[in-house]
């Protein structure tokens, strides 16, 4: 089973057991929690007995018992890069790990859980290396989401990152596998960004800004409670077009104005990063071309995104849903409509047992 902890929700999916060769993964389950933002306490310890006591009641009503789970990370405790280490046999490279990883993370060695996934054998200067994802996380940010699951009586049983979850999920659509793609990932405060090459994420990058810098936006030049701004958000969208603007401009309200400019400059402030992000791989990437940008996650829900995002990348961008690529059963209860919340714990939910010892 997966679970995504998210600052806004939790998500939980599991898969059934696939069946026919081809088919499209289906699910057994997919839910979302709310968490409540105003009841949520900011306390870290306190925080997570809620968290807790919200995943006690889940489990409870689904009648759910010690699962093994998979969790996914990400923020600036979390660095993934792409870098060349020895050719050596996986045992050899696992045990010389920390010595070869030591010059390519910020943080000190001894904090931090380290991991890597090799992509391809390559030559470098005549010599025989890999190219590999090297993963490093900060123990307490493990740790403690390891603590927050087991409290509930669940089994961790893989630890993935947030965008290479995405990853492996938007990996099952064919035309991946053909060119190279930008996946974004909009969460509540996180976007997590992987560029993929023909399916093989080459560049992983998390910035910190996501879909609540345009409620934030709102509320501060409304003044609106928390979720009457994010109504209105939904409401609104992005107004960036001449049509638009002057349709808000005839209601009449100077705030409402004022909210929709601020939430153009967050979307402009966001894509800037990603814009970044395309252009250093562009840079040194093994590809001079990037085919198309998808978005995803709850923050790609807002109403006129895509098209400010391909005007402002100078690309197409297109949302992507989950749903696409993996079978929603009726009994789900979940408005297809809203698959791109799901992506992280999609990807997670893909993951198999022992499926590491591949990379």
């Amino acid at each position: 089973m997966a679970v995504d902890l998210g600052s806004h929700s939790i998500k939980l999916a599991r898969f059934k057991k696939s069946k026919a060769a081809g088919a499209k993964p289906d699910l057994e389950f997919i839910r979302r929690i709310e968490i409540n933002q105003q009841e949520i306490p900011v306390d870290e310890e306190a925080r997570k007995s809620y968290l807790m006591h919200l995943l006690r009641a889940d489990f409870g009503v689904s009648k759910i018992k010690g699962p093994l789970v998979a969790l996914s990370i990400s923020g600036s405790s979390v660095l993934v890069r792409e870098v060349k280490l020895p050719a050596l046999h996986r045992s050899a490279l696992r045990q010389t790990l920390a010595v070869e990883a030591e010059p390519y993370i910020p943080f000190d060695i001894q904090d931090v859980y380290l991991d890597y996934h090799i992509i391809e054998e390559i030559m470098d200067k005549g010599e025989k290396k890999y190219s590999v994802l090297l993963i490093a996380a900060k123990k307490d940010l493990v740790q403690n989401k390891l603590g927050l699951l087991s409290g509930v009586g669940a089994r961790p049983a893989v630890v993935d990152v947030d965008s290479l979850s995405i990853a492996n999920l938007v990996a099952l659509s064919p035309e991946i596998k053909g060119g190279s793609f930008v996946v974004c990932n909009i969460g509540a405060s996180i976007t997590s960004v992987v560029v993929l090459d023909k399916g093989i994420p080459r560049l992983v990058r998390d910035v910190a800004i996501g879909g609540g810098v345009f409620t934030r936006a709102m509320q501060k030049e409304t003044g609106l409670p928390p979720d009457q701004a994010e109504q209105a958000k939904r409401e609104m969208g992005l107004v960036f077009e001449e049509e638009q603007i002057k349709n808000l401009e005839a209601q009449g309200d100077p705030k409402k104005l004022q909210a929709a400019k601020a939430m153009v400059q967050a979307a402009t402030d966001l894509l800037s990063e990603v814009g970044k992000s395309m252009t250093f791989y562009l840079t040194h990437g093994v590809e001079s071309k990037i085919n198309k940008v998808y978005i995803t996650g709850g923050g790609a829900l807002l109403k006129n995104l895509p098209g400010f995002a391909a005007k402002q990348l100078k690309m197409p961008v297109e949302i992507f849903n989950p749903f696409s690529v993996i079978a929603l059963p009726p009994e789900a209860g979940v408005d297809a409509a809203l698959g791109p919340m799901f992506g992280v714990v999609c990807g997670l939910a893909l993951r198999r047992w022992d499926d590491w010892a591949t990379g």
